[in-house]
């Protein structure tokens, strides 16, 4: 099978979908993939030495719109490599295209939490999934809850929702001493940070996150927040937060961190906190356990099915919970849970992988 890829989210810093198309990548078995972007892009890690790769396809539009180019552009670049099939990771797909389509549909938030989106953009996101759920060869995701709100916002038959969990990409492992101490000098963290890790929609509770960990620091001396992730980054290259009177930032505000510091980052924090109140999977929590790190989380539904015993999770609303979660996690930050960072090291993308091939081979053995 030739495979094009939409890889139009390796053409930057990697966030939740980059990371799926990693993982996707780097597990995929022998096949022809051609990687089709905007933009000259780099390989992941896991792939750079594979034979698989076909070709790397880079068309031309990149000045387009992301959501034009994908209407526009993508479908004729498909068509020109010959491909079979087409792998989009993004949750959405062209109107037109004429090989087989699998659509990752990671959550409906833009259905669910429309108050996280402008108009304009929860319109085109609205648009987009609903036209992924009529023209796909199925969807794919990385949890039950995920599959259920496909079915409760797009009305998609349970049979054309494939569903198998996420795993780690390369590089996510418990790291050595010297680099955890390494990134807390780089960074300004130590064992008493709490630490987030992702994008800053209201969903994910980081003004309420701030206000709890300012309640942990009267009664743990040193607690400080530290929010890491693209599009927050402030004038003095820190996350802007809230001020304080003297005009000071209380969270330390990293940016955006490369892969390479990431794990560090992780293990050399305290806790790293997830208070997100609708997700479809919460790689990041993952990521934090696989390198050894306490997590502390809301129970939302996905992260409940994936994580409930493996992290503390608590109500989402439910501020004495959450400032008890994280004093006794800071408290025992010493007393790393190995059980929960053995299993977080073994999950893997090859089962995603190999099952979403698996339904791109029948779907094109249907094919007249």
């Amino acid at each position: 099978m030739r495979l094009a890829v939409d890889a139009r989210e390796l053409e930057t810093r990697p966030t939740g979908v980059g990371r799926v198309v990693q993982g996707l990548l780097e597990a995929w078995p022998i096949d022809e993939l051609v990687l089709i972007s905007r933009r000259p892009i780099g390989l992941p890690p896991g792939l750079a030495s594979r034979p698989a790769l076909c070709s790397h396809v880079v068309y031309s539009g990149g000045w387009m719109p992301g959501a034009l180019w994908e209407q526009l552009v993508l479908p004729r670049a498909v068509a020109a490599c010959g491909a079979d099939a087409l792998l989009a990771p993004g949750y959405g797909m062209p109107r037109f295209v004429a090989v087989p389509t699998a659509v990752c549909m990671h959550d409906c938030a833009p259905f669910a939490r429309r108050q996280d989106f402008s108009w304009r953009e929860g319109h085109r996101r609205r648009w987009n999934a609903r036209n992924a759920a009529r023209r796909a060869a199925f969807l794919f995701m990385g949890t039950d809850f995920a599959a259920a709100e496909a079915r409760r916002y797009l009305g998609i038959a349970p049979e054309r929702c494939v569903v198998s969990p996420w795993g780690l990409t390369s590089g996510f492992a418990l790291p050595d001493q010297s680099s955890v101490e390494l990134v807390r000098g780089k960074y300004g963290v130590n064992e008493h940070t709490v630490l987030f890790v992702g994008s800053g929609f209201q969903r994910r509770g980081l003004a309420a996150l701030a206000r709890r960990v300012e309640a942990v620091a009267r009664t743990v001396p040193g607690t400080q927040l530290a929010v890491a992730g693209r599009g927050h980054v402030g004038a003095a290259g820190h996350e802007a937060g809230q001020d304080t009177q003297d005009g000071s930032d209380p969270v330390l505000r990293l940016g955006y961190v490369p892969d390479l510091d990431l794990p560090a980052l992780y293990a050399a924090c305290g806790v790293v906190a997830y208070p997100s109140q609708y997700e479809g999977f919460g790689l990041p929590v993952l990521e934090a356990l696989a390198c050894g790190a306490t997590v502390v989380g809301s129970r939302s539904a996905a992260v409940v099915e994936v994580f409930d015993e493996h992290a503390t999770l608590v109500p989402h609303e439910d501020d004495h919970a959450w400032i008890t979660a994280i004093s006794d996690a800071l408290e025992a930050a010493h007393e790393r849970d190995g059980a929960s960072a053995a299993w977080a090291q073994a999950q893997r993308w090859e089962s995603t992988a190999n099952a979403v091939r698996a339904r791109l081979l029948e779907s094109l053995a249907a094919t007249p």
